[in-house]
Order: structure tokens, then sequence, then C-alpha cells
């Protein structure tokens, strides 16, 4: 049976327990009150007012650091920054050694000693077995002749009981097929039994190959494949002639499963989207009412554009942290499945995109039709349209190198240096007077390039001409950082170095996903 967080007086009534860490692996089997004082001896402290049923849960998960502290230091300073994977490693090793006959050793696997803790082994005899007496119990409760035979009817009750899934007709019918001649109605007990056996033995002996495979080979074992069975015929032959092999599915299988999964989660986020959206109109809103009314702005002002585009890409690059932070465990469990990480990158892009273009639009849409830029709306919106695009790249990668409890304080202070700091109007023309400040400024700020984009498109349609002396000095500040005779130069290399600057974040991103915390994905 299985129990959720037992109570411990709960928890020792059972006869063996058995402790499954990351990708279902063993991590114990053995008597309940065996366990605290097996993983003690790799070095973790019990506390003493904790309930050892949690504990031991929480030691196999790999939220328990060992014992650092004085009086209760690990056995070997070599182990003392043991993974949870390394735990399956331990009770391979621990079940080697009881296997040979070693009794009250230390067995060591990566600098770690391992004391006994009087558990014992599953042979995979008893695991043969095990399944044995499953089916029969099946057949004995579903099957009105125990000793005859059963139709594909009684096969499909049989299965439903055993693996507590409804197989489908095909499955049956392939399985019928199997198992006895072809055009054969009913199968024989002998069998049925014989099948399913067999099917373990060669799911075990895969097992061993791969144990076999992660440990390396042997100076002291022949040169053997153990995939290869006394007919010559090699495991994965063996299954494919069962038609039971199964292939990873390629990249487009996967992206459209995994797109649609995000669209239906997209779906559901639809109140916090809703919030975000709200935000980020009123928001649109309240800076269009600063610079009309409160402040009186010009409508060519840099500076307003400054202010606006920094405000929408410090609130997008926060909304973006939740596309690969939210459910990181999930991703790594199904990395570690077979799961395309190029499939999954793009499908979470994909519908990413969509929230990161519908809000900017309902931010800019509100700031123009408050404010009254006397510009058109399609090319007032790019410059933000592409603000967008560079800021939500950031949030992407924060997310796949940052703890998600540190991303939103990371992900500020990267918009604020890149945005605030580097993209001010103000102070770009000793930013941008040569030299490697030069290079970082047009490699990093976002609103450098972006303002320059507004600025000359305003400065184009409704050619200013201030009275006063500030708006002239204003105006030749803004004309002689961001003016250029060219439109290449004025629209379509800031256009270039944003789509650039975003385009890069995101292989950045999708590098980090891929290849960071790859011993999580376990």
């Amino acid at each position: 049976m299985v129990a959720h967080q037992p109570r411990y007086s709960l928890f020792t009534l059972f006869d063996d327990v058995l402790l499954l860490g990351k990708g279902g692996r063993t991590a114990y089997l053995g008597p309940p009150r065996g366990a605290r004082a097996y993983f003690e001896g790799l070095g973790f402290a019990a506390p003493a007012l904790e309930n050892p049923a949690d504990w031991v849960m929480d030691v196999v998960s790999g939220d328990v650091p060992q014992a650092t502290e004085a009086g209760c230091a690990v056995p070997d300073a070599a182990a003392a920054d043991m993974r949870p994977e390394m735990l399956f490693e331990a009770w391979r090793a621990k079940q080697a050694a009881n296997t040979a006959g070693i009794e009250d050793c230390d067995c060591e696997l990566a600098g770690c000693p391992l004391q006994r803790a009087g558990s014992r082994g599953m042979s995979a005899a008893d695991d043969r077995a095990v399944l044995r007496r499953k089916l029969e119990e099946g057949w004995d409760q579903l099957v009105s002749d125990s000793d005859g035979a059963m139709d594909p009817q009684d096969l499909r009750g049989v299965l439903e009981y055993c693996s507590g899934q409804k197989p489908s007709h095909g499955v049956v019918s392939e399985l019928m097929r199997q198992m006895t001649c072809p055009g054969a109605s009913v199968v024989t007990r002998m069998q049925f039994l014989n099948h399913f056996c067999s099917l373990g033995r060669l799911a075990i002996a895969e097992e061993e190959d791969d144990d076999a495979a992660r440990a390396g080979p042997s100076p002291h074992t022949p040169s053997t494949n153990p995939r290869v069975d006394a007919a010559g015929m090699s495991l994965a032959a063996a299954l494919a002639l069962q038609g039971l092999w199964r292939d990873t599915p390629g990249f487009y299988s996967q992206y459209s499963v995994l797109l649609c999964r995000r669209s239906i989660q997209w779906w559901r986020m639809t109140r916090q989207r809703a919030l975000f959206l709200g935000a980020l109109g009123l928001g649109g809103i309240i800076l269009a009412v600063l610079d009309r009314w409160v402040m009186v702005v010009p409508r060519w002002s840099a500076a307003s554009l400054f202010n606006l585009h920094t405000c929408l890409a410090l609130l997008l690059s926060i909304f973006s942290l939740q596309v690969f932070a939210n459910d990181q465990h999930i991703f790594w469990r199904e990395s570690a499945s077979g799961i395309s990480v190029p499939a999954f990158f793009l499908s979470r892009l994909h519908m990413s995109t969509v929230d990161i273009v519908l809000m900017t639009v309902v931010f800019t849409a509100n700031y123009f039709v408050v404010r009254q830029p006397r510009v058109d709306f399609t090319c007032f919106v790019v410059p933000f349209l592409l603000t967008a695009f560079a800021s939500s790249g950031w949030g992407y990668f924060v997310s796949t190198v940052v703890q998600p409890k540190h991303g939103p304080f990371v992900v500020s202070l990267i918009i604020f240096i890149v945005c605030g700091v580097l993209g001010d109007p103000a102070d770009l023309q000793n930013f941008l007077s040569g030299g490697v400040l030069e290079v970082v400024v047009n490699s990093l700020s976002i609103t450098r390039w972006s303002v320059q984009m507004g600025f000359n498109y305003d400065d184009w349609c409704l050619d200013p001409q201030p009275l006063d002396p500030k708006g002239k000095a204003v105006l030749s500040m803004a004309r002689g950082v961001f003016f250029s005779d060219s439109f290449f130069s004025r629209q379509l290399v800031p256009a270039a170095a944003l789509v650039a600057m975003g385009t890069g974040l995101r292989v950045a991103s999708f590098l980090a996903l891929r290849d960071m915390n790859r011993h999580r994905q376990i």
C-alpha cells in the first residue's frame, strides 16, 4: 500500500518500506525502524523533535543537507556534498555488498562510507515472484475458469485490475496476438503468465544494462553484451519482435503536444493575465496624465519616451520570469524522460509572445489615447514592441539561471542598469564618446536604441520649433544624441540592434535551460 505523510506510529507498522527518489529510483528498502539509522550512517543528522517518517522523505527528496555541525560531522569530508542521485548509487552498492555476503562492513561510494542498516534487498527473482502473484490474483478474481482460458474481454479486465488503467481495444488485440497464435480467440492461463513474466525479465535486463553502462567497464569482467540473450537476440530486437519497442517522438510531434498543453495552461492563467493587463493599462494612463497635464512635457520629449520604455521594460521582464521559473521541477523530470528541450522551449516562448504583444499594445494604446501625441499609432508602437521583445528576453534568461525567489530582484536590477542608467538621454553624450563604454552601451542598453527610434519619428512628424531657451536647449541636446540624416541610421540600425539583443537573450535562455541544473534532471 501507499501511505502519504504517515504518523511515525503508523510508519513503523509496515514490515518493509520502499523509499523512491526522483525518477522513481530506490533509495531504501527495508524495515521502517532501520531507515533512520541507514541515512544517519550516510552522514545525515535527524532532528530530535521531528517526525522520522517526514525526515527520511525530506532526505530522499534532497531537501536535507548532510550534517556539518560539531558532534555530527559526516564520516568523510569528501561526501559532504552528496546529491540526491548519489543515494541511489549508495543503496545499489549496499545491495551488492549484501548479495556478496559482506556483513557489518563499510561500503564506499564517491568517498562516502555506508553502514549496514539491517535492511534486506529484493532480488530479480523476488520481483518476478511478486509480478506472477499479482497476475495470478487478477486471473482468479476476474476469470471464472481459473485453470482454463479467457477471452479478450476478460483479458481487458485483468489488465485493468493489475495496472489501474483501462487498456484500449487495440492494445488488448495486440497482446492477444502476441500471446497466442494468429486467429486464436482465447488465451490460456499458462500463456498469459509466461508472456508477462518474460516481459518482466526483459525490463530487468535492460535496467541492469543501464546500470552497467553508468558504472563503466570493469577490468575483471569479460567484455560481453548483457543485452544479448542466449539465442543471440538483443534486447531491442526482442522488444521490437514483440511490438513493444517505443521510440521517442520527434521534435514536431512533441512540439504540437507541448503547445496544446501550454495553450490550456495559458487559458487557465486568464485571471492573472487580466490583473497584469490592468496594471499595465493603468500605468500607461498615469504616465500620460503626468506628461500632458502635470509636468506639461512637449510631445517630442526624449525624456518622456525614456520613462515610458523603461517602465514597460521593467514590467514585462518581471512578467516573463514565470515562463520558465514556475514549474522547473516538472521540466527537470520530463527532460530526464526524453522530452525535447527545443520543443519545450519554443512552445513556452510562442505562448508567452502572445502575452507580451497584448500587454505592450494595451500599455501603449492607453498612453496614446490620453496623451494624444499627434503621430500615427502604427509607427508610434513599433519602438515599444521592440523594447518588449528585448526586455522579455532578460526575463527568460534570468528565470533559467536564477532561483525563482531571487528572479524579480535580479531582473529589476538589470533593467534599472541597462535602461535607467545606460540609456538616459541626459548622459548618453558622455557614454557615446568612444571606447569600451560606448560598445557596452550599444550592446546592452535597450532605451539607447528604442528612444532613438521614437524621438526621430516624433521629430520628423512634428518638426518642433520651441520658442523658450530651455526648450531649444533640450531639443538641441536630443538631436545631438539621436538625430541622423539617413533613415537607415535613424530607424533600421536601432531596430536591428533591439532584435539582435532579444534574439541573443533567447538563445542564451535556451542554452541555460538545456545545460544548467543537469544534476537535478534525474
